[in-house]
């Protein structure tokens, strides 16, 4: 069976919670509240044996939570390697292939909030999930939304739903980027963005007509380059 979906990826600092969890909701009527996600995940992680699960402490009062129970996995990921963001991504992306499940977006709610060294490897994330999937992977948490633009593509980004702030940024990270917009107050034309040399952060759009809507913003790049930007809470 197949049904459209979208994934939501719940890294352990955001809920302090020992484990990274994972949510799958469908696409209709789809909420981001807490409340409105499914009592238990879908999947978990842990990478050590002797962590607790806080939903295993408790037992199941009725046949629904026993039933959710029963269908929540449980991953032991030992590698050291990798963050439990980028293993449980590996996983999921595994898990839609086998259960052919038509997705349209990988939503993480968390991850750009708290210590600085976790920010950055939510970041990182992003880097290895162009290499493990073809999928749209976005970091939302608070005000704020996250995605790595692919090299060697013109992005056009639809800023007119009326759920961005005012802000908005392109940051190269890892390695200079050469890089052309339109639709920005700010844009670039055919110019490097570069740590030392120049960033465009604290940049917002272009004025427009409100009878008109906002016109979309367009982003080439030869490098894969972060974009974020202000949202309303939701």
């Amino acid at each position: 069976m197949t049904f459209g979906c979208r994934i939501f990826v719940v890294p352990a600092a955001f809920e302090k919670s020992p484990v990274t969890a994972v949510y799958m909701q469908p696409i209709e009527g789809l909420r981001l509240e807490n409340e409105q996600r499914s009592p238990l995940p879908y999947l978990t992680l842990k990478e050590f044996a002797q962590q607790e699960i806080p939903f295993t402490k408790h037992k199941a009062r009725s046949d629904k939570a026993r039933s959710l129970r029963a269908n929540c996995k449980l991953m032991e990921t030992p590698d050291q390697d990798l963050t439990d963001f980028t293993k449980c991504l590996a996983i999921m992306v595994e898990e839609i292939k086998a259960q052919k499940l038509q997705i349209d977006t990988i939503i993480t709610l968390g991850g750009l909030g708290g210590r600085f060294d976790q920010i950055m490897a939510t970041v990182e994330t992003l880097f290895h999930a162009q290499k493990i999937t073809d999928l749209p992977v976005v970091v939302i948490q608070d005000r704020s939304l996250a995605f790595l633009l692919q090299e060697g593509k013109q992005h056009r980004l639809n800023v007119n739903t009326g759920l961005e702030g005012k802000w908005c940024s392109l940051v190269p990270v890892g390695c200079p980027c050469l890089t052309t917009t339109s639709g920005l107050k700010w844009n670039l034309d055919n110019q490097i963005l570069a740590f030392g040399q120049l960033v465009s952060t604290s940049n917002t759009y272009e004025d427009h007509d409100p009878k008109k809507g906002r016109k979309p913003v367009t982003v080439t790049t030869d490098k894969p380059l972060l974009w974020s930007m202000g949202i309303k809470q939701l």
